[in-house]
């Protein structure tokens, strides 16, 4: 070898020996003969061992020749016998065959390795069979004896005597490499000792090598064949360490390999049988592995553990192997769970019955040995487990997704009942309670034992409640099967301990279910026992608990409400023994509460409760049939009927009635107080049934309530209990005090009673609506009663500070009282300025909607008829001052309203006589929208101009007919019209007719309208107005057109005349009208009767103006405006449209009456008759007219013969009586009827059908308000407003009870204040004209649109 190529020499060997080693170097692949005689045996010792360190240098960089190296060999061999050369001659040729590996041969290879087996396992040994096999790959030459050599190495590391044997790693891993590249030539017995001895150390010591000996067993399971001989021995010893948390994944992977490869099946098996012989099994480990390695198999879904796909085993199979290996330890167990929750969790969907009985039998095997083994460290974990896994089955089987037996589970939570949660106890007993037959005998006795076992207090309370929803559930389910057998042998025997329950929530739940059976169960009466009457009395046992105890109140308002519900849904269908029972039992519990001195606020809702549904029982009058009084209607019980009477019942309120009272006397809670009075109000309305309690305990009733005002200062509210009781507040008792006392007075006429309500007017500084309107009905009931105390009573009003909240009642009150003589027949001037102070600051438009002004208005009206004459005069004064004094204090400019008026009709005094004008008021009506306070002050003016006409007249003149024209034949010559004062004067001019030879010298007219002068047509009648409804259009009688007797101011001549001055002696007729708000007047003047004597000297007769000479009569400051004649038509035309409106008020009223029975609107407008008190009725409401005279519209003959009318001193009334006018059978739906009654805004409504009345019963748009009649007994009548929200705002009574007389007196009122609401309310929202104060106003307001286009007088 050249010398560079030893360059790296010097490194290894010191610069002294470098010249030695050159004689070593020959040819190429061989040594020098000094050489081989050095490493001869005849050198010595220390020179040979020289050499052999020279020559392991060089063969690292030197290749030598195959027969150089087996010189070498033989040469050197005896080295190795000796013990100073042998670790020389070991490294130099481990060295050796390192770098010429490929220089020895097969023979070479052979003694190398018989050298090395001889050797015995050490390092050199080691070290050289790794360099001769290239770390086990190359086997060459030894291919069939290198595994009994590795064996013999393999025994010896792996011995469990040699403790950490150094070269145990390498040697494992040796043999690791060997097999994976050299498998084919390891025969089974090796791999089979191999496989033995590798698990042997595994199973019987673990530690560092173990996880050499894992991957060893991997490659012999990868590259070469388990015998069949050791699989077993395998899969034990991978079990043993299976669980194992530092070899437990790699022993996995091994199991896993095994299991997919081709001895899957045959390791399942065997893993199987090492289960089912556990008892053989003398590590529990290998237990717990195998069974781990069954279910990560077979069923674990995690990422890292995917189950085998190949594998098909049934999981009834393995399941049922585990059963007996759960006794070799908890550990055992605790897999087993996990094995379980794995193939839940898998497939537990999915599995069939076989599989969950073996599930089931592992769970009970679990819960069997926790019980009997001492395994005190793991049993709560174990329990734990089978009750989390009996919970995940349960759920399974609420999902429906469970197959197996319900009975076994369910048999299995039994069996540990007492450790499972709730949601399972509740399970259990859904699954008792539904495997009970109803078809089999007992079953109900069966079920009672079930829930009264599972109601006992050491249950939790859900389950508890559980129990308590059966009940329900069952009753519910079969009631309508085995309703007698439920309640007598189930429902009753459990509720009845509802009443010693301690729990407060179960209780309840109890005694819901409790009242769910008393609102359905059966009422027949037919039966032995009464099954309501039964359930009812475990409630009553409830009500009759000594109230001493706090606790009994817990429920005690639930008792009581789900009584009185009962009482409210199923009173329809009570029998009399039903209701007396209820009654009794909530009136014994009233009793108890006063015993005990609950007067105050503990126990108050109860009593509300109970007052509130007790005070509901009424009876109906027509029927005598017992009502009750609900939410959304009254609802009749047919089967119970009161007492007394000509009935055939026998419900008394003697019972209720002594209740009220002692309530009244005791009771000191005033919300309790309050619902006894607001129910009582009702009740008071039925003589018939409230005197079935006896007059004495009505009387001692009537005087508990006066007692009760006396001492209302005693009474208790919500507000006193936050405040001390020196700052206790009084509470507003007369507001339901005195609607009570407005219907007692009609039993019992006692002046202390009037003398409360008057009392209460003042009660607070605002005043009390009720008792106003409490007074204003018993002033018509009781006008003796009153009379002392009316002077009084005024006084309090005019105390009172006006508001619109007290407006409405108090013009109501103040109104009425005006009809009653006796109220006011000893009033002074004082008292009658009282009356004006009340009403006086109500006429304010700024203040006051239109209503109440136009409300105020007609009562002062009434009222000042009703003065003395001696002193109208002053109180005219009076009135007018308090007015203006009032509109002063509001808008100062409203008492400049009359000089503006005046300043305004002056400025039309300069109009031109030629102007042309269109009569109405639109131009001014759209000026007033645009300024509201104008159109106040204006509406302010009006009503005072009314006001001071109207008691400068004193009364209004009612429409009569005019008077005939004297009995001749007479030419109108002209005719003329003034305006004075809102006044309309209108002077016409007529001739005689003289003979027919005189034609030549009378002016004639030849046109065709020379008819017309003698043929008249008369004024229509104030009642004469178009209807509201195209249907009732009516043409004016016949009657009324008056051939050659024209009316005294016949405006309708339209005759035209061409005069011609001719002196002939001619009789003149003067006829004068007056028309004013309140009236019309006319007058005839006869201007010459015989010829003068001086006849035709005057050559200007004509010419004087009679008319100028009249007008100056009326018109004293010289203020008169003449109305210009230019369209002459609409003239007439505007002063009929002010005739036309009537100076009274009127008003056309529907009355209809209803039997016994009827619905239809054409039933009830089919009556021709009434009964006999509705006939007395109707006398009471008005006077009979003849239809010949009747302004109402009617026609005699179609409308029947004669109506009633009614008139006061500013109003009349028309009634259409349905039962007057008569059925025609080519109307079945009595439209003829309806066309009066339908378009009427108010009707009058007599009831006797039984049931109440539906407003818009009888259809039409313009039923606004209908007033309904209906006798309460033989003596007394109850009227009911039923009107629009929009109406009703505006009425203060709307309910009233009187005798029959007062009723029709009242009637008649409210006609005219809901007609009057009504005129309001549809001017201002649906005909958006001016507001309605009343006729009188609207004349007033023709007569000024009239005067708009009139001229002063010149004079």
């Amino acid at each position: 070898m050249p010398f560079s190529r030893r360059g790296f020499l010097p490194s290894i060997f010191i610069r002294k020996d470098s010249d030695n080693i050159q004689h070593f170097l020959n040819s190429e692949g061989s040594i020098s003969q000094a050489a081989w005689f050095e490493l001869g045996s005849s050198s010595s010792l220390s020179t040979r061992i020289k050499a052999m360190k020279q020559l392991e240098s060089i063969v690292k960089s030197r290749r030598l020749q195959i027969s150089t190296v087996e010189a070498l060999y033989h040469e050197t061999k005896d080295l190795y016998e000796m013990d100073e050369a042998r670790e020389s001659f070991l490294k130099t040729f481990i060295t050796l065959t390192e770098y010429q590996l490929d220089q020895l041969g097969l023979a070479m290879r052979d003694t190398f390795f018989s050298l090395i087996r001889s050797m015995g396992l050490s390092d050199l040994s080691l070290e050289w069979f790794i360099a001769l096999s290239m770390n086990g790959d190359k086997v060459t030459g030894f291919e069939y004896d290198f595994m009994n050599l590795q064996l013999s190495w393999l025994r010896e590391v792996l011995d469990l005597h040699t403790m950490g044997h150094r070269h145990a790693v390498r040697v494992l891993q040796l043999i690791q490499q060997t097999i994976k590249t050299n498998a084919g030539f390891i025969t089974n017995s090796e791999i089979d000792d191999v496989v033995h001895n590798v698990c042997f150390r595994i199973c019987r010591k673990a530690d560092h090598l173990t996880y050499e000996c894992l991957l060893l067993l991997e490659i012999i399971l990868k590259h070469g064949r388990i015998p069949d001989t050791k699989l077993l021995v395998l899969i034990t010893t991978l079990c043993s360490i299976m669980n194992e948390e530092k070899w437990g994944p790699t022993a996995w992977n091994i199991m896993r390999d095994l299991l997919e490869s081709h001895y899957g099946h045959n390791v399942i098996k065997l893993i199987l049988d090492l289960l089912r012989s556990s008892a053989n099994c003398p590590k529990i480990q290998v237990l717990v592995g195998a069974i781990y390695c069954v279910h990560t198999a077979l069923w674990s879904r995690q990422f890292f553990y995917q189950h085998i796909d190949n594998l098909r085993c049934h999981p009834s199979v393995a399941l049922r192997s585990m059963l007996p290996a759960m006794e070799a330890g908890p550990q055992v167990v605790n897999e087993v769970l996990i094995a379980v929750w794995r193939l839940l969790s898998a497939n537990g969907k999915n599995l069939q019955q076989l599989s969950w009985h073996c599930i089931l039998q592992l769970l009970k095997q679990a819960l069997r040995l926790c019980e009997q083994m001492l395994w005190k460290e793991k049993i709560n974990e174990q329990r734990s487990r089978v009750h989390h896994l009996l919970s995940v089955i349960e759920n399974l089987y609420h999902d429906g997704d469970y197959a197996g037996s319900p009975e076994v589970l369910f048999s299995l939570i039994e069996s540990c009942i007492d450790e499972r949660p709730v949601p399972s106890v509740i399970a259990l007993f859904d699954y008792r309670v539904s495997c009970l037959d109803p078809f089999t005998s007992n079953w109900l006795h069966t079920l009672q034992q079930l829930v009264q076992k599972h109601l006992q207090d050491n249950h939790p309370v859900a389950v508890r409640e559980k129990a308590v929803s059966v009940l329900h559930t069952v009753y519910m389910k079969y009631h309508w099967l085995h309703e007698r057998a439920i309640i007598t042998d189930f429902l009753c025997p459990v509720l009845k301990g509802c009443i010693h329950e301690n729990n407060a929530k179960i209780q309840y739940q109890m005694l819901n279910v409790l009242f769910d059976v008393a609102k359905t169960v059966s009422l027949r009466e037919s039966e032995a026992s009464d099954l309501f009457l039964m359930v009812m009395e475990i409630a009553s046992s409830f009500l009759a608990l000594d109230l001493s105890t706090a606790e009994v109140f817990e429920n005690m308002e639930i008792v009581a409400g789900g009584v009185c519900e009962i009482l409210a849904e199923r009173f329809s269908d009570l029998r009399s023994a039903h209701l007396y029972y209820i009654i009794h039992i909530l009136c014994e519990h009233l009793h108890s509460h006063y015993q005990h001195g609950f007067v105050r606020e503990i126990g108050c809702e109860i009593r509300e409760r109970i007052f509130s549904a007790l005070l509901n029982l009424i009876c109906n009058p027509p029927s005598e049939q017992m009502v009750w009084i609900g939410e959304f209607g009254d609802v009749n019980n047919v089967r119970i009927c009161r007492a007394g009477g000509n009935t055939n019942g026998n419900f008394e309120w003697k019972e209720i009635c002594a209740i009220v009272t002692k309530a009244i006397e005791e009771e000191l809670w005033f919300p309790v107080i309050k619902i006894i009075l607001q129910r009582l109000c009702r009740i008071v309305e039925v003589r018939d049934l409230i005197f079935t309690a006896g007059a004495e305990n009505i009387k001692e009733l009537k005087n508990a309530i006066i007692a009760l005002y006396n001492k209302r200062s005693t009474l208790i509210s919500d507000a006193d209990l936050a405040v001390t009781s020196s700052h206790k507040g009084e509470v507003d008792l007369p507001k339901y005090i005195c609607p009570l006392f407005s219907r007692l007075i009609n039993y019992y006429h006692d002046e202390s009673i009037c003398k409360i309500m008057v009392d209460c007017v003042s009660f607070v500084p605002t005043g009390c609506q009720q008792a106003i309107m409490a007074c204003d009905l018993a002033v018509q009931v009781l006008p003796d009663g009153m009379a002392p105390l009316a002077r009084q009573l005024i006084a309090c009003l005019a105390g009172l500070q006006p508001s619109a909240v007290l407006a409405i009642p108090v013009i109501e009150l103040a109104s009425d009282c005006s009809s009653v003589p006796e109220f006011y027949q000893f009033f002074e001037i004082k008292h009658f300025k009282f009356v004006i102070d009340i009403l006086a600051p109500y006429t304010s438009v700024h203040r006051y909607n239109t209503f109440i002004v136009a409300a105020a208005f007609h009562s002062l009206m009434r009222w000042y008829t009703k003065m003395p004459d001696a002193i109208k005069s002053t109180i005219c004064n009076y009135v007018i001052n308090q007015i203006e004094e009032e509109a002063r204090t509001c808008v100062p400019n409203v008492i400049d309203a009359k000089e503006h008026s005046d300043e305004r009709h002056s400025s039309d005094f300069e109009t031109s006589s030629t102007a042309t004008f269109s009569f109405g008021s639109v131009s001014r009506k759209d000026t007033i929208k645009n300024e509201n306070a104008s159109l106040r002050d204006e509406l302010a003016e009006e009503t005072i101009k009314a006001l001071k006409t109207f008691m400068k007249h004193s009364k209004i003149r009612d429409a009569v007919l005019p008077q005939a024209m004297p009995n001749t034949k007479l030419v109108e010559r002209w005719s003329n019209h003034w305006v004075i004062n809102d006044i309309v004067i209108s002077v016409t001019n007529f001739t005689e007719n003289p003979s027919s030879g005189a034609n030549k010298t009378i002016e004639t007219n030849t046109s065709e309208e020379n008819s017309s002068i003698y043929t008249l047509s008369v004024e229509i009648p104030n009642f004469e107005r178009r209807r509201r409804h195209q249907s009732a259009i009516h043409r004016p009688n016949e009657k009324y057109v008056v051939p050659y007797h024209s009316t005294l101011d016949d405006l309708c001549t339209v005759a035209k005349y061409e005069t011609k001055k001719n002196h002939v002696p001619i009789v003149t007729w003067i006829q004068v009208v007056v028309r004013h708000i309140f009236g019309k007047n006319s007058w005839y003047m006869r201007s010459l009767k015989d010829f003068p004597d001086d006849f035709g000297a005057a050559d200007n007769f004509c010419g004087v103006d009679e008319g100028v000479s009249i007008l100056k009569l009326f018109a004293s400051d010289n203020k008169a405006m003449q109305i210009l004649v230019g369209d002459k038509n609409k003239i007439l035309r505007s002063l009929r449209n002010i005739d036309r409106i009537s100076s009274l008020e009127l008003h056309t009223v529907g009355v209809v009456y209803i039997a016994r029975g009827q619905t239809k609107e054409s039933e009830i407008l089919g009556n021709v008759y009434g009964s006999a008190r509705y006939a007395s009725f109707l006398r009471l409401l008005g006077d009979p007219i003849s239809l010949e005279d009747c302004p109402g519209g009617l026609s005699a003959g179609v409308c029947g013969t004669f109506t009633y009318v009614y008139t006061d001193e500013i109003s009349k009334t028309v009634f259409h009586v349905a039962t007057l006018m008569p059925k025609s059978e080519l109307d079945p739906l009595c439209n003829g009827k309806k066309k009066f009654i339908g378009n009427d805004f108010v009707s009058v409504v007599y009831n006797d059908s039984g049931s109440p009345y539906v407003l818009g019963t009888i259809s039409g748009k313009f039923a606004h308000v209908a007033l309904e009649v209906v006798p309460q007994d033989n003596e007394h009548l109850l009227v009911t407003v039923h009107s629009r929200k929009e109406i009703a705002l505006w009425l203060a009574i709307s309910r009233a009870f009187l005798p029959d007389q007062q009723a029709a007196i009242l009637v008649r009122k409210l006609i005219l204040r809901a007609q009057l609401s009504v005129n309001v309310w549809r001017r201002e929202e649906e005909e958006k004209g001016l507001p309605y104060i009343g006729l009188v106003v609207e004349r007033l307001r023709a007569i000024r649109a009239l005067a708009l286009h009139a001229t002063s007088i010149v004079s």
